[in-house]
């Protein structure tokens, strides 16, 4: 009994390192888990979906208003039902999830294949918090590409 106990301490104590790894911390915002879907074998340039969640821990609400890629022709924030928005506002202690079922950063003309379980550099730009660098992981996982609204 306290064998299957012990390796489930084990597995647990491996993985977390691992996802507090994925994590970007300033002094009022933590971006948890910033990714998007496997690239498969698409020809450059393409389109890409990039998902993560927003902690804003600071005491003045704050907003993400843009990002940029050295590999990205430009990056919009999209919601999934009304298309382009200019920002996104953090509140003060608020969280909130960039995901294709909400708000999300669509990439476009992404010009370079990664590798799933690799990293791509990305900057956030924010009202308050100014450029926060980020890296999104490449994941093993399928994004259907929301369809933009005209």
């Amino acid at each position: 009994m306290i064998r299957p106990v012990l390796l489930a301490l084990f597995a647990l104590l491996a993985i977390t390192p691992a996802a507090n790894a994925h994590r970007i911390k300033t002094k009022t915002l933590q971006i948890d888990h910033p990714w998007t879907g496997d690239m498969a074998e698409a020809k450059p340039p393409f389109d890409i979906v990039v998902q993560m969640v927003i902690r804003n821990t600071g005491k003045a609400a704050d907003v993400l208003t843009g990002a940029s890629s050295p590999h990205a022709e430009r990056i919009e924030l999209v919601h999934a039902a009304t298309g382009p928005q200019k920002a996104v506002e953090i509140k003060a202690g608020a969280r909130v999830e960039l995901s294709t079922k909400s708000v999300y950063l669509r990439v476009f003309g992404f010009n370079k294949l990664i590798d799933t379980y690799d990293y791509f550099p990305m900057t956030l730009n924010f009202k308050r918090a100014g450029a926060v660098k980020i890296e999104v992981m490449v994941e093993d996982v399928a994004i259907d590409l929301p369809k933009l609204i005209n």
